[in-house]
């Protein structure tokens, strides 16, 4: 354990040591010479009581210099040990966790409160000038301080003031804050107290970067004091919608991923306000599992639904939003390549046939079909459509592809059915890329026999519902006409025999893209005729027209950036007196500005993140642009917490340096464990007692 002192420069008063001893030499006096009788009885008697003075006269100048080099020593403020290496010249930041998880109501109230008295109590035991910095962590890393302050000026009520969020702790997002205030830290070293529940969690930051821009400024020191127990919990950890377009009337699941601690625990879904479901998770509880609830799908418009289960010591997780998105009917342009003679009553490539099977003309269909042929197409039809299906079309010209692009990275579903031979090189040259695939040399493939196709994986979110029956159907088709792709990045949904892919998707920015490696016509094979043409090129479709409102931008977890697509045909006000837009976030007062982008072709609002579960709604006006659900992030349902050992073991693989754990020290010995003991009063009484040795020995002397 390291001595250290206070005021370390007052150690240079250990020079005033050498005053006894200069004094000592210059008052020596100098014996004189005199002729005198034989006297050698006298002599030898002055020779012994000179002996013993001399060696008095050392020991009374010994203890001169050990009284002022204790009193020396006294005054500087001498400390033995303590974690934050006596805290001289030291400044303190102390962290406080304010994420859900330390809402978990304890004993003594939330794992939070407790935390606060904590720090509360050490700022009291802290030397008044000790200069603090207080952060509060949870889904956003706030300074409570407007600038470093002395230990005896912080307001009390900071801390004790102090309510957790419904976000998570992360050291990835903390440190950079511990970073800039240590920039501004006064003093020659910085301890950093970390008040917190050490949640358990998957993440593994990369800390390497902020270790290595710690060790460009002041000694960090990092110091943990943990607050609760490990203890049985069960939360909703998310919420997991049919990703695709929904239409009204049709039976859908929705799953619910849930943490439970206790046996058969009942959970209810509601909509609207309705309670519209119930699940119970049988068996032995502390185990997360998903739970299903049968929904059928409401009227067009945005749904605001809840998953909630029975109380427990965290409330913030009990219930979790969700928002359910159901169109009153997705909007399909339909571009297609000229008729030609030969093509017969289906069309180029089979088109009327795509058309038939995604608007069958009965009510309640979720696609609008409007076909155009390529020549024709602008890019101001790409505006009022959901999503873009190309059948074999003729070259179009670049200002229109470069829309297309555009229009699928803003958040466009775009479908590609390609099966002509005569467009070979301009699938591989033009179309492919455009659509994100790269360049490719598609070679045309025929079997007239036919190849039956296989599924990559019949779980695939496009075939979920699809019972056997139904999938086995569709491994029936069989296809004798398609292009050979190569398969790169792409997630592959249908395949050949061969490995050739026949249908690819994937995500380009914000939107969807799917390419099927052959046509509808009746010679490329037998979807046409197939019970499964209709729900296959449905789902497809429907798959596509989730890419601009999907709904893992409507659902969000708190902490994570809000961004708002508003409705088709909103652009961002110019005029003066127009209204703009803003968000109400939840537990929020006042309504707060957003900032209006572009991305691709689409207006896009971004409103920041918000520190409370709830509904985030955008308005401008009177006019409702979009609404956001957000729940409590997953990680903080488990209610395990890490040892402060392995969590101080991680920290110090990291690179960054851990002092001690102030875990298992009373709440008023936090400030002493940090500052050490104070040794300046045994300093005093040495000094004390030295000097009345002395006086002692000087008496003798005389």
């Amino acid at each position: 354990m390291p001595l250290s002192f206070a005021n370390p420069a007052l150690l240079f008063g250990a020079l005033a040591a050498t005053l006894p001893v200069i004094i000592h030499f210059l008052s020596r006096r100098k014996v004189r010479r005199e002729k005198f009788s034989d006297l050698r009885f006298l002599t030898e008697v002055q020779a012994r009581q000179t002996r013993r003075l001399s060696t008095r006269r050392w020991l009374l100048l010994l203890l001169r210099v050990l009284a002022v080099l204790l009193l020396t020593l006294a005054v500087a403020g001498p400390r033995w040990g303590g974690l934050g290496g006596g805290l001289a010249g030291h400044s303190v930041l102390m962290v406080l966790d304010t994420s859900a998880s330390m809402g978990t109501q304890e004993e003594d109230g939330t794992r939070l409160a407790q935390a606060a008295t904590d720090g509360a109590r050490m700022l009291r035991m802290l030397p008044e000038a000790t200069p603090i910095q207080i952060l509060a962590a949870g889904a956003e890393v706030t300074p409570l301080l407007g600038d470093w302050l002395p230990a005896g000026t912080v307001p009390r009520e900071v801390l004790t003031q102090l309510v957790p969020d419904d976000g998570t702790f992360a050291l990835e997002t903390t440190l950079p804050e511990v970073v800039r205030q240590v920039r501004g830290a006064p003093g020659s070293a910085v301890d950093v107290v970390l008040f917190s529940d050490l949640q358990r969690t998957r993440s593994r930051p990369d800390l390497a970067g902020v270790a290595a821009d710690l060790e460009e400024e002041l000694p960090v020191r990092f110091l943990v004091r943990r607050t609760g127990e490990t203890a049985a919990g069960g939360g909703i950890m998310d919420v997991v919608l049919p990703p695709r377009a929904l239409r009204t009337g049709e039976t859908i699941t929705v799953t619910a991923r849930v943490l439970t601690d206790v046996a058969d625990e009942p959970f209810t879904l509601e909509l609207d306000g309705i309670e519209a479901g119930e699940a119970v998770a049988t068996g032995e509880g502390n185990g997360i599992r998903d739970l299903e609830f049968s929904l059928t799908v409401p009227a067009p418009g945005l749904h605001r639904g809840w998953i909630r289960k029975p109380g427990d010591r965290l409330p913030a997780d009990d219930a979790r939003p969700f928002l359910l998105r159901v169109g009153a009917g997705v909007p399909v342009l339909l571009v297609h390549g000229a008729d030609r003679p030969d093509d017969g009553p289906p069309g180029r490539g089979g088109w009327r046939f795509l058309q038939q099977a995604l608007d069958p003309g009965s009510r309640g269909q979720p696609f609008a079909v409007r076909p155009v042929i390529s020549a024709d197409l602008v890019t101001g039809d790409l505006d009022r459509s959901g999503v873009l299906v190309l059948v074999d079309p003729d070259p179009v010209g670049r200002t229109a592809l470069a829309g297309i692009g555009a229009w699928i990275r803003g958040g466009g579903g775009a479908f590609l059915m390609a099966g002509d031979p005569t467009q070979a090189a301009y699938l591989g040259s033009t179309l492919l890329p455009a659509f994100g695939f790269g360049d490719q040399t598609p070679r045309f493939q025929v079997q007239d026999e036919g190849l039956a196709m296989r599924l990559i994986d019949d779980q695939d979110e496009i075939l979920t519902g699809f019972g056997r029956d139904a999938l086995g159907t569709l491994r029936d088709i069989r296809w004798r006409r398609w292009f050979s792709l190569q398969e790169r990045q792409e997630r592959v949904l249908l395949a050949l025999p061969g490995g050739d892919p026949l249908v690819m998707l994937k995500q380009r920015d914000a939107g969807r893209v799917l390419v099927m490696a052959s046509d509808m016509r009746p010679e490329s094979g037998d979807l046409p005729v197939s019970a499964m043409a209709l729900p296959l090129l449905q789902r497809m479709t429907s798959w596509l027209a989730a890419a601009g409102d999907q709904n893992d931008r409507d659902n969000l977890a708190v902490g994570q950036e809000i961004a708002v697509n508003p409705p088709r045909g909103w652009t961002p006000p110019t005029e003066p007196g127009n209204p703009a837009p803003v968000v109400r976030l939840p537990g929020e007062t006042r309504a707060l500005p957003v900032i209006a982008d572009w991305n691709g072709a689409r207006p896009q609002l971004r409103c920041g993140s918000s520190r409370r579960a709830g509904f985030a709604v955008v308005t401008a006006g009177t006019d409702t642009l979009g609404q956001v659900a957000i729940g409590v992030p997953g990680a903080e349902s488990g209610l395990s917490l890490e040892e402060p050992g392995p969590w101080g073991a991680r920290m110090t693989a990291a690179g960054l340096t851990v002092g001690g754990d102030l875990t298992g020290a009373a709440p008023g010995r936090m400030g002493r464990l940090l500052k050490g003991r104070d040794l300046a009063p045994w300093f005093f009484l040495l000094t004390i007692g030295v000097l009345m040795l002395e006086l002692r020995l000087g008496r003798g002397s005389g």
